[in-house]
């Protein structure tokens, strides 16, 4: 996945598993979610191959 400015959000590492550099993570009110860019703290849209990834690990850590 890249952002509009040029920055990679996903990746893989050496074993296969999905890689995630967000800012955050934004839950639309229509239901949809979105990454928010570390670099220009755009929103970015799940890419349909990237969500499949995410439906099997997900793991959500908020800050308090």
């Amino acid at each position: 996945m890249k952002c509009k400015c040029g920055a990679t959000l996903g990746q893989l590492n050496k074993a296969g598993e999905p890689l995630v550099r967000t800012s955050g993570l934004v839950l639309k009110g229509q239901g949809g979610m979105a990454l928010v860019c570390p670099k220009c703290k755009a929103d970015v849209p799940f890419t349909p191959d990237f969500a499949r990834v995410l439906q099997t690990r997900l793991a959500l850590f908020f800050k308090g």
